[in-house]
């Protein structure tokens, strides 16, 4: 899908239902910096689920890859010297080579940037790529494509496609003014007729004047993803699950081992979970429609696209005035949704904090992912395996081992006038009351126990949790489960090709959390009864 946007961030959130709608692979965007501002935040670029790869230099351009493809930068060509272009390649399964282009060249390109912008597709890099499309706003407008152009400055053009061995597949005019003749000025360009077909020409994205083209890419590239599912904790029939767990005698955990305690625990919370708590199925694609649109504003955008759509087939100016008038109409409701979207959200924060913060992490955090890594050795790790180990290695090197032989000696207990703390007894009335407050929206950890289940049957798990945590206390041992960590990696700042900036993030399990939350409990009781502060 490609268009030329004319200012990106007032235009994107009709983008997202656009990208929500026809769920594109490929991206591609010209003119996405408005005419006002010098360059825009990397969270206005962001769209869930893809790869941006930006030029922020003029008008910009962005370009966008879904992020199963694992695409990588093409420095080469993203570094020329001519002005404004973005590029990215993937692999196919098959393990074919296919290199993406976006290029935007002013209509007040100096002759130097034009000549530059020749040179960019007769270099030798693209020839060693077996797909290649390029898409963008060329602004050749007296180019008519059916074999007639009429300056030195077209002919050059077109003889550089042909000894690029490269075709120019836009037949049908992309742009159209009001008072100005329809032009073709947005063109896709690929090194092989085969590998694109069923060029549609959409409705222009807000009060753009260009098109948005839409097409088949014939690649087999995209990996076909796992349906999931998952519990829907809203629905969970918890009067059940207490009445199964307050039927238990948990008296046989006294002559078990800390690993079989906590399996026998874990085990009937999941059996009880499978046939108490409905599943509902994951989507394979991340939504990436605005929070703020409502119904009334999808159907302005549906309207004015069937719109725009009977002029292109009428070609009347009546058809067209039509078109216009809803196309300002559109405008004003999808403005109007998102006031009164911001103005409930502000009226509600103190109450719904969460939907508060949602709607501000969609302003500022950017979530594409993983980009390739740059391994040790200069390789580059593009599967989700490779980047998973690379960034293991990396976080394992920088890991601090504390040296235990220089920690401080608390057997005289001299500040505390001879007392020391050395037993912990955890009750459980102390287990409910720490379970009664654990946060249901918590991420669960790799035991797959959510904090929900937990919270809810507070009472029932209290007395095994309670003989678990004193047990693993006398013991000095823990779970293997609590041992493990589902690890998340945040980028940070700088290349996103470095493993250096990202930080990691580990999810333990929540059982866990609770017995360390005890225990930090009895040792600031201690500390506060005896003044060690």
């Amino acid at each position: 899908m490609y268009t030329n946007i004319d200012g990106l961030p007032n235009k994107k959130d009709e983008l997202l239902t656009k990208v929500n709608e026809l769920n594109p692979i490929i991206i591609s965007i010209t003119e996405t910096i408005p005419k006002r501002r010098d360059n825009l935040m990397d969270s206005e670029y962001d769209i869930p689920g893809y790869t941006v790869f930006t030029n922020n230099k003029q008008r910009g351009v962005a370009l966008y890859i879904k992020e199963t493809l694992n695409p990588q930068g093409v420095d080469d060509l993203s570094n020329s010297k001519f002005d404004i272009s973005s590029w990215a390649k993937f692999l196919t399964q098959d393990g074919l080579n296919v290199l993406i282009g976006c290029i935007y060249k002013s209509p007040s390109s100096s002759q130097e940037n034009k000549l530059e912008l020749l040179n960019l597709l007769k270099s030798n890099v693209l020839s060693k790529f077996d797909h290649v499309l390029i898409t963008g706003d060329f602004n050749f407008p007296n180019i008519l494509w059916d074999g007639s152009w009429p300056g030195k400055e077209e002919n050059d053009f077109i003889e550089c496609l042909h000894d690029s061995f490269l075709n120019q597949m836009v037949d049908k005019p992309t742009r159209r003014r009001e008072g100005n003749n329809p032009h073709i000025l947005d063109l896709v360009i690929v090194n092989n007729e085969q590998l694109i077909s069923d060029i549609a020409h959409i409705c222009p994205i807000g009060k753009s004047d260009h098109e948005v083209l839409y097409f088949n890419l014939y690649i087999e590239g995209e990996k076909e993803e796992p349906t999931n599912w998952k519990f829907n904790l809203k629905k969970g029939n918890y009067n059940v699950m207490r009445e199964e767990f307050q039927n238990v005698n948990w008296n046989h955990m006294d002559d078990m081992t800390v690993d079989a305690c906590w399996e026998d625990i874990k085990c009937k919370l999941k059996s009880s979970m499978q046939e108490n708590i409905p599943k509902t199925k994951v989507s394979k694609g991340k939504k990436v429609k605005s929070l703020w649109m409502n119904p009334k504003a999808l159907r302005s955008i549906k309207k004015k696209h069937k719109l725009y759509k009977r002029y292109l087939q009428t070609d009347e100016g009546l058809d067209y005035q039509s078109y216009i008038l809803k196309r300002d109409k559109c405008d004003k409701v999808i403005k109007k949704a998102k006031k009164m979207y911001e103005k409930k959200i502000a009226k509600n924060c103190k109450t719904n904090v969460k939907c508060f913060w949602k709607y501000v992490q969609s302003k500022r955090k950017v979530n594409n992912g993983i980009s390739p890594l740059l391994r040790s050795d200069g390789s580059v790790a593009t599967t989700d395996f490779e980047k998973a180990n690379t960034l293991n290695e990396f976080f394992s090197s920088v890991f601090t081992k504390e040296n235990l032989d220089t920690m401080p000696s608390t057997t005289e207990a001299s500040r505390s006038h001879g007392k020391t703390l050395l037993d912990i007894s955890i009750t459980p009335e102390n287990v409910q009351d720490k379970l009664k407050k654990l946060n249901p929206n918590k991420a669960q950890g790799p035991d797959g126990i959510p904090s929900r289940v937990l919270k809810e049957l507070n009472k029932q798990l209290a007395l095994p949790l309670s003989i678990l945590f004193n047990k693993s206390l006398r013991e000095g041992k823990i779970p293997k489960d609590w041992k493990e960590a589902e690890v998340v990696a945040i980028f940070k700042k700088g290349s996103k090709h470095d493993a250096g900036n990202y930080r990691p993030v580990s999810l333990t399990c929540i059982a866990c959390k609770v017995m360390e939350s005890l225990v930090r409990d009895s040792i600031v009781s201690f500390m506060k009864e005896n003044k060690l502060y």
